[in-house]
């Protein structure tokens, strides 16, 4: 494996850590506060680095689709089929290049679904925090609408 795939390789269980991280159960005013704190310091001075991170994932993605369809025209060819040495050998890149593909295609998706569960858990924190507010109101205000 060559080391650019290793490197996304290392971000996608860093991805994966991430989220299952985000999942834990945790009392509320917790959870909103070591993710506040993380959205503030972490997550905004990393965005504009992330983002490039995604482009060159996603070089990569394309340069993996690329591969895998010239090996799968090279497994047509009759020549490759009357040789068994040549028959292993294209297989064997044709493994690599799927195995290539969904590597990167995988760390592109779960990078999108974590940005996006990230705002998702930020902006229900939030809302839950409105609705307490709402509620805490003395009750002359909170009628307003029933006159």
């Amino acid at each position: 494996m060559a080391i650019y795939y290793k490197i996304v390789f290392g971000l996608l269980v860093t991805e994966i850590a991430v989220f299952l991280a985000l999942m834990i159960p945790l009392p509320n005013h917790l959870k909103q506060k070591s993710l506040l704190f993380i959205r503030d310091n972490v997550v905004s001075k990393a965005q504009y680095t992330l983002k490039i991170i995604a482009v060159f994932v996603f070089i990569l993605l394309i340069d993996s689709v690329n591969h895998l369809l010239t090996a799968v025209e090279k497994t047509d060819t009759p020549e490759s089929q009357a040789n068994v040495r040549l028959a292993n050998a294209i297989n064997v890149k044709k493994f690599y290049a799927q195995r290539n593909t969904y590597l990167t295609g995988a760390t592109l998706f779960l990078s999108f679904i974590l940005n996006y569960t990230f705002e998702l858990i930020i902006e229900l924190l939030s809302t839950k925090e409105n609705l307490k507010n709402l509620e805490k109101k003395p009750s002359n205000e909170s009628n307003y609408w029933k006159t």
